[in-house]
């Protein structure tokens, strides 16, 4: 081969290659020079001043009631039927926060997509509210599906209902403003972010100075957002929407989310996205889980598809929060494959979680306690 194929050779490595970073989002500080290993100490940055009081947080994973196949479960069961289930492990929470992937609209709206386009109408969203949910996290693939005035229903609704949405705004600023749950003294803030990739870029789904949309999973965004909120509350949550369905935690997530963690900003990471339970790991002594599979989602599923019937639940997150930050993780497994369960979910036997826990733990293995049907992850207190 000449020196001159040589070099045109490798300009269009280069060029491909570039190419491919952009595709992927290596853009905006998405990956950082030096990102951090799991088990690189990372040091948290001052949170609020100590009070002596907690906070229960429920987090639930992707929701979309009322279409496709559960439609008709929903008109003859009613909502009821859908939270049953989950009364137990619900109660006495002080917050429930779930991830509403769909738009939310009562308005005659074009959809954007050519496929794999939800719309729920606004008494769905009053039913959960009814049901105790407070928080509703906008960070995903779906709120706009209907176009940027879908969005504006969605935030509407949420507006007359009183109840706090996050992840999502009318400009940059708004959506990475973050929720703030306050109770007992503490505060805790929660940020949202969808992950960045092309398709999502060209539809204009990521708000923008003077742009509505969703908040953009992006490192030097975080780092703009959250250093002000930081020393005002006592711990911060990120949630993570993912473009990964139906598979496991690649290694592109586990670098993403190690250079988050590495900032010092955030208490804990929990994700979701794929539509199943994936791993959960510590990084730098941060717990991460990426991904809590679905609540309440009405479509039927491609578990058997991707072969991924041992991890389709989803996982009731309920962290304790004290002044000292994350105290305590607990979680229980449901059933979430609606071609088995109709629709309605089944929280796991002890036999079914112990086997799940065995796929998603074993980064955990040794700092988890199982107890019955849950596992409990417990923290010691922060130095910072």
């Amino acid at each position: 081969m000449s020196v001159r194929s040589r070099l045109l050779l490798g300009l269009g490595l280069f060029v491909c290659l570039g190419l491919t970073g952009l595709a992927y989002g290596w853009v905006d500080g998405w990956f950082d020079s030096s990102p951090a290993k799991p088990g690189d100490p990372v040091t948290l940055l001052p949170r609020a001043a100590f009070v002596d009081g907690s906070m229960d947080v429920v987090f639930l994973g992707d929701t979309l009631v009322g279409v496709a196949g559960g439609k008709k479960v929903l008109k003859s069961q009613g909502y009821d039927a859908l939270f049953v289930p989950f009364q137990e492990y619900l109660a006495g929470a002080d917050f429930v926060v779930l991830n509403l992937e769909t738009s939310v609209t009562d308005k005659k709206r074009k959809a954007v997509k050519d496929k794999w386009y939800y719309k729920m109408p606004s008494r769905h969203l009053k039913a959960m509210v009814d049901r105790g949910v407070r928080v509703f996290n906008l960070a995903n693939n779906h709120v706009m599906d209907y176009g940027p005035e879908s969005l504006d229903d969605f935030l509407a609704v949420c507006e007359e209902q009183g109840v706090s949405c996050y992840g999502a705004g009318t400009n940059k600023v708004k959506a990475w403003t973050p929720s703030i749950l306050e109770k007992n003294g503490l505060k805790v803030a929660l940020f949202a972010g969808l992950e960045n990739v092309k398709k999502y870029r060209n539809l204009n789904w990521y708000a923008k100075k003077d742009t509505k949309g969703v908040a953009r999973l992006s490192l030097s965004q975080f780092k703009k957002f959250v250093p002000a909120v930081r020393p005002t509350v006592h711990a911060t949550v990120l949630s993570p929407h993912w473009f990964v369905n139906y598979k496991p935690v690649s290694n592109a997530m586990r670098k993403t989310m190690a250079d988050f963690v590495k900032t010092g900003l955030v208490d804990a990471v929990i994700g979701h996205g794929a539509h199943i339970v994936q791993e959960a790991e510590m990084v730098g002594g941060i717990p991460v889980l990426y991904g809590i599979g679905n609540f309440l989602f009405s479509t039927s599923g491609r578990y058997p598809d991707f072969k991924a019937d041992a991890v389709a639940y989803g996982l009731v997150t309920r962290v304790r929060f004290d002044g000292h930050g994350v105290r305590r993780i607990t979680l229980t497994p449901f059933k979430t494959d609606n071609l088995k369960v109709n629709y309605i979910p089944q929280i796991a036997t002890e036999d079914e979680a112990k086997a799940l826990f065995e796929l998603i733990l074993k980064p955990l293995s040794g700092q988890v306690r199982l107890s019955g049907n849950q596992a409990i992850l417990e923290f010691a207190v922060s130095k910072s």
